[in-house]
């Protein structure tokens, strides 16, 4: 018995010890977020009030649904079924969010699409227009936040236009990332969780200089300018607009110390009062 001991250890050494192996330069680097990336669900969620959730495949072009008591994950319904049944052209299942257990949001960033998971029919729910960016639904009242150019517009469920901010300058920039999307931040527009206020950042890039860039997606390619704060020199200075729909009125948050000191995280508590 003795002897197995020894053999065991060694064999399980032997094993530990041959699965290791020295990373290259270029495979620590650039596979990072390919190979060596971890596992998890894509575009994952819960269906409301259940205990099944639902998540996408690599392409976001599959969705499958599964329960967290049998955990064997079944094919739904895939992007090509959901544009058969709504009419649309919709790429993928990127930024799909519930409405309720049986309905859907998907948008193709110009279009809204409210999807029925049960009876696989849908409509339309909001249309944004071609110079239309940043479209954040809201799901309990239905209204849209989104930006044209470097001002924020809200159109309501009932189809009314509200402009937010009309800024002529371009350097007050309404509805967009702040601080070259750092700390966390990955958009501009932050719905309270009933629907009825609008938060938002907003920065004055006037002390930022301007870099051109190609634009390569065009032919011939053309130059445009971007805002980039280099180091040691003007950076943004931020605030937070909050926005009242029923009123039609906005105030606003500014930095207590410096006026371009960072403002990150922001969020809602569940009774919007904060």
């Amino acid at each position: 018995m003795k002897y197995m001991r020894v053999a065991l250890f060694v064999f399980l050494s032997f094993g530990a010890f041959a699965q290791k192996r020295e990373l290259t330069l270029s495979e620590s680097v650039l596979q990072q977020y390919r190979a060596f990336r971890p596992e998890s669900l894509t575009g994952f969620s819960w269906i409301p009030n259940s205990d099944n959730y639902v998540y996408v495949s690599d392409n976001y072009q599959t969705m499958y649904t599964t329960s967290a008591k049998k955990n064997t994950p079944e094919t739904w319904f895939t992007i090509q079924d959901v544009n058969k049944a709504l009419g649309a052209e919709l790429y993928n299942f990127f930024g799909y969010s519930w409405k309720n257990a049986t309905e859907m949001f998907l948008t193709d960033g110009q279009k809204f699409y409210l999807f029925n998971t049960q009876t696989k029919t849908g409509n339309v729910v909001a249309e944004l227009g071609e110079k239309a960016e940043n479209g954040t639904l809201e799901p309990t009242t239905g209204h849209v936040a989104f930006t044209i150019a470097n001002n924020l517009h809200v159109r309501t469920a009932a189809g009314e236009k509200l402009i937010v901010t009309s800024n002529e300058d371009r350097n007050i920039v309404s509805g967009q990332s702040i601080a070259r999307t750092e700390c966390g931040i990955s958009g501009g527009i932050f719905w309270s969780p009933k629907g009825n206020h609008l938060a938002f950042y907003q920065k004055d890039e006037s002390e930022v200089k301007s870099y051109p860039l190609v634009d390569i997606t065009q032919t011939p390619a053309t130059l445009m300018d971007i805002k980039y704060p280099m180091a040691g020199q003007g950076s943004e200075k931020p605030r937070i607009g909050i926005y009242n729909i029923a009123k039609r009125a906005t105030v606003y948050i500014s930095p207590k110390g410096a006026k371009d000191d960072y403002l990150t995280n922001l969020s809602w508590t569940p009774d919007e009062k904060y």
